[in-house]
């Protein structure tokens, strides 16, 4: 257990891919997406719970508006910029995976 009371557990799919899980704490609750979001033929499939690069969007959008308050500093722009480097790679990854069309799918 972590701060805030917070709990998780992270599922893993029948080859042993990470897969589906969840988390709660304090004021929230999220399930983690479980299963591709694309089918065989290329339509996106419905989703059914968040993405880990979902989460970091949102916390990034929060730091931007602290940083933007009196609350102001240094800090949160470390923060923001580890943060955009990181929504930054995971949006590279996601080109990759889209060249290589495993994007959407649960292959490697």
């Amino acid at each position: 257990m972590y701060k805030n009371g917070i709990r998780y557990e992270n599922g893993i799919t029948d080859k042993g891919y990470p897969s589906s899980g969840w988390a709660k704490g304090l004021g929230f609750e999220l399930s983690w997406h479980k299963g591709p979001f694309i089918d065989s033929s290329g339509n996106n499939l419905e989703l059914n719970g968040v993405f880990p690069r979902d989460l970091l969007f949102i916390l990034n959008e929060r730091f931007n508006f602290l940083q933007s308050s009196e609350f102001n500093c240094a800090e949160y722009m470390e923060v923001l910029s580890h943060l955009e480097c990181c929504l930054e790679i995971l949006e590279e990854r996601e080109i990759l995976r889209k060249k290589r069309g495993v994007c959407g799918f649960e292959d490697i």
